[in-house]
């Protein structure tokens, strides 16, 4: 199994990540969802969302793999009507193109004064397939031949077809970036965000995008790839409500801060999973800045004799000024060629015993090593000026990490349940998109 935040590998029955500290039996903060792949270019970040362009259909150049193919039900299954007051309203909500124009405009949900209409909504819900797909097909093996709404899902229990879960995962989607803007306007949130241009640069985007592939206009890009009944303009509306969702959420997240208490408490509460996990009280998690310097030829012994005494007339430059924290990380940022660091003046947080290569991995847990300790360090990558920046007890790290998720869940909880929506999922119709499943 792997971690849902990090993606780090986690040993059967452990749920506490040793590598991001994050508890994946919490359901997982809103973090940034992966590139798609397709046509288009597109930066789909949820939360939260920022999207530079449409995402178009993953499936092209799929249908034929093998891994793809649902054997469970090769021909499709028939869901019937369920409960008219949740997802499983309808067993199948696809409609005919002449169906789905018309009702594009039909208001399927409100929250407040917030409206969500169907053809806003079949972008969101054509969004999820779609990063879904691209990041978890080949996991759920979901069948590209057949429809979704004659599939079921296998994500979870709920014995719910694939479009059905789906369409839950756009609805709650909504529901949480108008919790966040609705919030966000109670409070007198100010922005420092100019959202006309945020929408008219997507516009621009999108134009630029259909024209490279062949389409008169992202209008005809958004028919082909949301189906009929979707539109440019509602399209650009989901995108502003998830960039303003976005924008107030950030300032949330910075005010969310675990006491010691809170953390303390966390830590004792689940002692027994931070030990599965490998997590033990006299472990420790180091602060390190370094600045990698290479040589010209790592075959040639006077390259890494030059490289060595770069690295001295550095480290002579950096004392001879005020040898402090902040003047190291400009010249990390400066000279360093480790792009895993050197924007970020060359620091690595919360770095494990052996996660590093060795000679740099002995200096960094070196039991006498204390704040400011600096040197140079000769690995087969080539020399490093170091920069002691601190430690600390891992079980706290952690422990602060996943508290601090859980109160932002609780806290992002507690705005769904002050700005409900209101859902009538009889209304609900989704059109087909022009290579979708089945089509």
């Amino acid at each position: 199994m792997n971690c849902k935040f990090c993606q780090a590998e986690l040993e059967e029955g452990v749920t506490l990540c040793p590598a991001c500290g994050k508890d994946n039996s919490q359901e997982a903060v809103p973090a940034k969802k992966k590139l798609t792949s397709g046509k288009l270019a597109v930066i789909y970040i949820c939360i939260i969302v920022i999207v530079a362009a449409l995402i178009a259909p993953v499936l092209m150049g799929i249908s034929n793999n093998a891994r793809y193919q649902n054997t469970q039900y090769p021909g499709g299954i028939i869901f019937e009507d369920g409960n008219k007051d949740d997802v499983t309203c309808k067993g199948s909500y696809t409609v005919t193109d002449k169906k789905a124009k018309k009702n594009a405009d039909k208001v399927v949900a409100t929250a407040g004064d917030a409206k969500l209409t169907n053809g806003m909504l079949q972008s969101i819900y054509w969004l999820q397939v779609y990063n879904f797909m691209s990041d978890y097909g080949q996991d759920y093996e979901i069948d590209v031949n057949i429809p979704l709404d004659q599939q079921r899902c296998t994500a979870n229990q709920n014995n719910w077809s694939w479009q059905q879960y789906f369409l839950d995962v756009a609805l709650q989607e909504w529901q949480m970036y108008n919790a966040f803007c609705q919030e966000a306007e109670a409070v007198g949130h100010e922005s420092t965000v100019n959202f006309e241009e945020f929408v008219e640069n997507m516009r621009n985007d999108l134009e630029d995008v259909a024209s490279s592939e062949g389409f008169p206009s992202a209008e005809q890009l958004i028919l082909h790839d949301m189906g009929p009944g979707a539109s440019l303009e509602n399209y650009l509306a989901f995108l502003e409500l998830t960039e303003r969702g976005y924008d107030y959420y950030g300032s949330l997240y910075e005010t969310i801060v675990p006491t010691e208490d809170q953390i303390v408490a966390y830590y004792e509460e689940n002692v027994d999973l931070f030990e599965q996990s490998g997590i033990t009280k006299d472990m420790m998690l180091i602060d390190v800045r370094h600045i990698l310097l290479q040589p010209a030829d790592a075959e040639d012994e006077q390259s890494w004799l030059d490289c060595e005494k770069e690295a001295q007339d550095l480290l002579d430059q950096w004392l001879a000024g005020d040898a402090g924290e902040d003047s190291f990380a400009a010249l990390a940022n400066e000279h360093s060629v480790d792009g895993g660091s050197n924007t970020r003046g060359g620091l690595y947080q919360y770095v494990q015993e052996g996660q590093m290569v060795p000679q740099f991995n002995d200096w960094c847990f070196d039991a006498s090593r204390q704040y400011g300790d600096y040197g140079i360090v000769k690995t087969s990558l080539g020399y490093h000026l170091m920069f002691f920046a601190g430690n600390q007890p891992a079980w706290h790290v952690y422990a602060e990490q996943t508290a601090k998720n859980q109160l932002l869940n609780d806290t992002m909880q507690a705005l769904l349940d002050k700005y409900p929506a209101d859902i009538k999922y009889s209304k609900i119709s989704l059109g087909r998109a022009a290579e979708s499943f089945g089509g």
